[in-house]
């Protein structure tokens, strides 16, 4: 009892009495009775009724841990055994049930097994275990065997076709996917392909399979050579030619040069051989070769000294004879020159003339020579003495007299002198009336000579007698060769011929005297004249010429000649031209004079004809990626004109892309054309230059709806077509990388990354500043839950960590959070407060009365 009290002062004397139980029921009702006294001897029983609930859950123990097994082999589940747990109670007995008992069949998966322990007074606790059967057995799946086939003819691959395997599992519900390579019936490129199946169960449990898919490249590439070269007339010189580039059915293949020189190199005097191979991404090979002949045929130059003629050193047979030894020069280098006749520079050279002859030969076997003479003149006059006059009369009977004498011996400074009777008569002989000169003249061997001479005289008085008067006249055209001698007769000579003072043969025309001399020898002499007349009425004949031709020039080399009775061969005059450059055909007029007043005339024509067009050489292409010029203007080589620079009527600059001809043209101006093309390439292959080097990122704490396109410059000016790969609008919290896509239209790209970085760091906000408090008396069982706004995820409903149901005043703290891990706390106070008393179920108590 806690509150009595008394109308006195004093306070009454509480006692207590008796208690009545009802042990039947739950929960259980005790009614105690208490005596209240007050100091003056009163009292009254007052009753109170207690209640005692047995609140108090059961107690489980041996709970079990969570359990995992393996499937059973083959089966899609497991069976489970385990130990039961018990139960005890604070008041008695208690009940202890199951959901799943053990050995029960579990499927795969998770299954939660709870037991439940009741009491009396339907107090309850549980407890949880949970049974994961784990499906631990792998498909099964089998790939083909590995193909391998070659590549189809033209393609860098080949169309393969295969049964797809499809795996199986201990559990429905396997799927096979291909996770690598091509389907059957893709076109496979060449090289190793692996195919990879992957069968996956229900369960995540995985098997693969594979196989490789070889396409063998059996197909040789292609490669084309530009025909042989050759350049004359240099030792070496630029040769330019189109480099091949080989072509193959796959991408990939290279192309070398194995020998010779690149285009464009200066190639020497021989034959180069440049060969090229090709080899593609296989390994097979192709290769083409052609030469380059650079031929040296101009021959050396060389030039030998001016004759040389000196004299014999007195007294000697020779002279010791110096000179400068010509050297051959070459248009390319390496000649050579030797001496291959004569007398090196220095050396005694022998009376007489030495031929020195020099020859140069260059590298390639082109040769020239020269020759001058050393003459070594002996001056030195050979010696001879001859005997005195003889004086004698002729001999009685004949017609001179027999005289001996000693013949001279002459002497030389050089050996071989030859001493000889060059006139008169050697001694012993009989000389004739008159006087005999006996001449002797020694000859060395250089031809210089001396002589001396004597006289033999026989006298004889009697004068010769001519057999003819007068002599007739000889008459001819152009000359008289020769004279028939007349002849006289002497006492000492029956016949005497006669002498004459012409010069033959005689030419001049006219009358000439010619006076015939008879000498007996003896001094006695008679004379007689004859007319020779030259009388030329006859013109020189001539023979028809040939024309003289050339293609730019023509010079008449040779000068006609005509046959004339008298002069014999007469060369022609003209007061023509003899070389002429001009196209078509030019007479000239030849002239033949005999000197004798006998003329001839002819004509010769000169004909000039150019039929040979220019010669062109091989043009390289002019290229360029947005735009190319042809700045060097091709010329060709005419045989006439010379170099003769191309024209054309197309432009050229271009600046569209691709190939485009040029053609050129040359003429001669003799009706010759040659034309060739040239072809100018615009290939773009340089992709845009972003503007920027890198890219700013664009930072939102919730969205990004738009993205500011960048730019690029393309180095052919265009426009850059820009785009990117990004979703809008982007609402992934994170960094999402962005690629951005420049094009120039021209095949060429290039692409720059922007990261998108959002980030929300901004906590959501409370929709009511304040939280109401929650007022109970007993309890509170749910609480309703305030809401906050966030700026990027809208409304925020806000969770607690309190108890429920909550029995005693507690402060609840309420958090807000956006899922971008930014939060925001706020309390609310639960306020438990018991105001209202306790209500008697029964009105007034019936009295209990207990005996003691």
């Amino acid at each position: 009892v806690t509150d009595e009290s008394d109308n006195c002062t004093a306070a009454p004397v509480v006692a207590w009495v008796s208690d009545v139980s009802d042990l039947n029921t739950c929960p259980e009702v005790i009614t105690r009775t208490y005596s209240v006294t007050d100091a003056c001897g009163n009292s009254i029983n007052v009753t109170q009724t207690i209640t005692v609930d047995d609140i108090t859950a059961p107690i489980i123990t041996g709970c079990l841990a969570n359990i995992t097994v393996s499937n059973d082999a083959g089966d899609c589940s497991a069976d489970v055994s385990w130990v039961a747990p018990s139960a005890t109670d604070n008041c008695g007995s208690v009940t202890l049930t199951s959901t799943y008992d053990p050995g029960d069949t579990f499927p795969i998966g998770t299954t939660t097994v709870t037991y439940t322990a009741t009491d009396n007074c339907g107090n309850t606790a549980t407890c949880t275990f949970t049974i994961t059967v784990t499906d631990t057995e792998i498909p099964a799946i089998a790939c083909p065997a590995d193909i391998i086939v070659n590549n189809e003819a033209g393609l860098c691959g080949a169309i393969v076709n295969f049964i797809a395997p499809i795996g199986t599992d201990n559990c429905p519900g396997a799927t096979t996917i291909q996770t690598a390579g091509k389907v059957s019936g893709a076109l496979y490129p060449v090289g190793t392909t692996v195919n990879m199946y992957q069968v996956t169960d229900a369960y995540g449990n995985t098997n693969t399979c594979s196989f490789n898919v070889t396409v063998v490249d059996a197909e040789n590439p292609n490669i084309v050579c530009p025909g042989n070269l050759s350049v004359t007339g240099v030792c070496s010189t630029i040769v330019t030619y189109v480099t091949p580039v080989g072509t193959d059915n796959c991408p990939g293949a290279t192309t070398v040069q194995t020998a010779g020189l690149p285009s464009g190199s200066t190639f020497t005097v021989g034959i180069t051989t440049n060969s090229f191979m090709v080899t593609d991404a296989a390994g097979h090979t192709a290769t083409c070769s052609f030469t380059v002949e650079v031929i040296d045929n101009t021959p050396p130059v060389i030039t030998c000294p001016a004759d040389i003629v000196v004299n014999n050193t007195s007294g000697t047979c020779s002279a010791v004879v110096t000179y400068t030894a010509p050297v051959g020069t070459d248009n390319c280098p390496g000649a050579t020159t030797v001496q291959i006749a004569g007398l090196a520079s220095g050396s005694t050279f022998p009376v007489g003339t030495t031929v020195n002859t020099f020859r140069v030969t260059d590298g390639y076997g082109n040769t020239a020579q020269c020759s001058f003479n050393v003459t070594v003149n002996d001056i030195d006059l050979p010696v001879i003495s001859c005997p005195a006059d003889i004086n004698v009369n002729n001999d009685a009977g004949i017609c001179g007299a027999v005289v001996t004498y000693v013949a001279p011996v002459g002497t030389d400074n050089c050996p071989g002198a030859i001493t000889t009777l060059t006139s008169g008569l050697a001694s012993g002989s009989v000389f004739p009336v008159g006087t005999t000169t006996n001449v002797f003249t020694v000859v060395d061997g250089s031809g210089n000579s001396a002589s001396c001479s004597f006289t033999v005289t026989v006298v004889d008085n009697t004068l010769p007698v001519r057999d003819l008067s007068p002599l007739p006249d000889v008459t001819d055209e152009c000359s008289v060769t020769s004279l028939i001698a007349p002849t006289a007769s002497d006492n000492c000579v029956a016949v005497i011929t006669g002498t004459h003072n012409a010069s033959l043969p005689i030419t001049t025309q006219g009358t000439t005297v010619v006076t015939w001399t008879y000498d007996d020898g003896n001094g006695n002499i008679s004379t007689q004249t004859q007319n020779v007349v030259i009388d030329d009425v006859t013109a020189p004949v001539t023979a028809a010429l040939t024309d003289v031709t050339g293609e730019c020039t023509a010079t008449i080399a040779v000068i006609p000649t005509a046959t004339d009775n008298c002069s014999g061969v007469i060369t022609g005059t003209t007061s023509d031209p003899l070389t002429y450059n001009t196209q078509g055909t030019h007479t000239v007029t030849w002239s033949y004079d005999d000197g004798n007043g006998n003329i001839s005339t002819q004509t010769q024509n000169v004909v000039i004809d150019d039929v040979t067009a220019p010669v062109t050489a091989a043009l390289p292409d002019v290229t360029g990626e947005c735009t190319a010029t042809i700045a060097v203007t091709p010329t060709a080589i005419d045989n006439c004109s010379g170099v003769i620079t191309g024209t054309t009527a197309d432009p050229l600059t271009y600046n569209t892309q691709g190939t485009h001809t040029v053609t050129w043209s040359y003429d001669d101006g003799n009706g010759n054309i040659s034309t060739q093309t040239q072809n100018v390439v615009i290939n773009d292959i340089t992709a845009p230059t972003p503007d920027s080097p890198g890219l700013s990122d664009v930072t939102a704490e919730c969205t990004v709806t738009s993205l500011t396109a960048p730019t690029a410059t393309d180095n052919c000016g265009g426009a850059v077509t820009v785009s990117n790969n990004a979703t809008l609008p982007i609402t992934t919290q994170g960094t999402t990388v962005v690629t951005w896509t420049y094009d120039d239209g021209n095949g060429n790209t290039a692409t720059q990354t922007q990261n998108v970085v959002l980030d929300d760091i901004t906590a959501p906000v409370p929709d009511v500043a304040v939280l109401a408090d929650v007022n109970a008396a007993c309890s509170v069982a749910a609480l309703t839950a305030p809401t906050a706004t966030d700026n990027c995820a809208g409304t925020v409903t806000g969770t607690h960590t309190a108890t429920l149901p909550i029995t005693v005043t507690t402060l609840v703290t309420w958090t807000y959070d956006d899922g971008n891990g930014n939060t925001v706390t706020q309390t609310q106070n639960v306020v438990i407060a018991d105001v209202t008393a306790p209500v008697p179920d029964v009105a007034t108590l019936t009295e209990l009365h207990y005996l003691l």
